[in-house]
């Protein structure tokens, strides 16, 4: 093979470099683009990096590996067996009768609510599922407005008819006590067949499903409870209003949650709360509790972040953890949804022992919202109760995972 011969340039007469020859010119061009093209996505990737660790700090969130929000998968023993019971879950409907919009950079299908309901209660009750579980937000806070009807009761009536059939049992979230507030709310528990907002009840023998009221002490309160909400907020802001009180401010990180979307249990439902964990520990009951607002830092999205937490989250989070038989939490609220397993260990096995038994794993599942839900997707769950666990049937954007005991 000939080899070509490398040919040198000589000066020019007037002592200046010879230009490059035809053949060069590209070359030099390929390398300076090449190069060009790798530093700016070398710079693409830093910014990128640098935005999503300035969005975490901002909002407070310690965050989960992809692996961690993915969950453990539902093992094949489990096609086997029949379970104790199963319960219908659902969160974040959010209904009214307005034509899709876009709120926070996410679009909300109002209208096909009701088709996803319709859909959800014909696969319960082809598995004969009874029980549900509603996290919150069955209408949203629009259909008060005279443009999107004008009557909160009229579209909550329509949710309720997607029920017929099934024994629902109902969260209430934010859109829900803000739709009906004030001197309206005993209407909206009384539509939704309920003496009080939270409370228990047992779906099978030794299984034990709490339902919380997030918004006990919110601004949608009336009386002392609303005074004592604005207080709180009074004190971490320096905005006045509900409507400026519903973003974070200028809060960072977990203050974030201190927001008019979120509230509190309030002490008389803490109290309550711990005697019904006390008597499930004393009777060996397996609990499930169940809120609108989430209470884990990690059980949130990078999109709602601490945002979307309750506002005595770590209250609640301390009772969780000192009682062992509660085994999961589910909440809504955060649309996008959520999954962290909190490892909790014995005081034995925390000073170095190896004590059997002293482990266990505590379940945050924040269940993804109907409301974003787009035309022929689902966005719902059957729980299926073992004696090891609960497997999670999710149908379209809830994922099916495996919640073990």
């Amino acid at each position: 093979m000939a080899l070509a011969r490398r040919v040198k340039r000589r000066p020019r007469a007037d002592g200046t470099a010879p230009s490059a020859s035809r053949e060069e010119r590209p070359r030099a061009t390929a390398k300076l683009t090449t190069w060009s093209a790798l530093f700016l996505v070398a710079m693409a990737l830093l910014c990128s990096a640098s935005l999503s660790l300035w969005l975490w700090q901002q909002q407070g969130v310690v965050g989960a590996s992809w692996r961690e929000r993915a969950g453990t998968p539902i093992p094949a023993w489990v096609e086997s067996e029949e379970p104790i019971v199963s319960v219908g879950l659902i969160a974040d409907l959010q209904y009214a009768d307005r034509p899709d919009g876009y709120r926070v950079g996410s679009r909300r299908h109002y209208r096909n609510s009701l088709r996803v309901l319709r859909s959800a209660r014909e696969s319960w009750l082809r598995s004969n599922v009874s029980h549900v579980v509603v996290l919150g937000d069955n209408v949203d806070r629009s259909c008060r407005e005279a443009h999107f009807g004008g009557d909160p009761s009229r579209a909550l009536s329509e949710v309720l008819l997607g029920f017929e059939g099934l024994r629902p049992h109902f969260v209430l979230g934010n859109h829900d006590v803000e739709s009906f507030i004030g001197p309206s709310r005993p209407h909206l528990l009384r539509a939704l067949g309920l003496e009080s907002p939270h409370y228990a009840f047992r779906p099978a023998p030794g299984l034990k499903l709490i339902v919380l009221d997030t918004y006990e002490v919110s601004t949608y309160s009336a009386g002392a409870r609303g005074e004592e909400a604005m207080a709180v907020l009074g004190r971490k802001r320096e905005t006045s209003g509900t409507a400026a009180l519903k973003g974070p401010g200028n809060l960072r990180g977990l203050d974030r949650r201190f927001n008019a979307l979120g509230g509190a249990l309030g002490g008389n439902q803490t109290d309550w709360l711990r005697r019904e964990l006390q008597e499930s520990d004393r009777l060996g009951e397996r609990v499930v509790v169940f809120s609108h607002v989430p209470v884990s830092p990690r059980a949130v999205s990078l999109r709602c972040g601490t945002l979307c937490l309750s506002w005595d989250h770590d209250e609640v989070l301390g009772l969780l953890r000192e009682h062992g038989c509660v085994k999961a939490f589910f909440a809504g609220h955060d649309h996008a949804g959520g999954y962290h397993a909190e490892d909790l260990w014995g005081p034995r096995l925390r000073t170095g022992a190896t004590v059997a038994g002293e482990r266990r794993i505590l379940h945050h599942v924040t269940v993804e919202g109907v409301i974003e839900t787009g035309s022929g997707v689902g966005a719902y769950a059957t729980l299926d109760f073992y004696g090891s666990g609960v497997a999670i049937r999710g149908e379209g954007r809830v994922p099916s995972r495996f919640l073990a005991f």
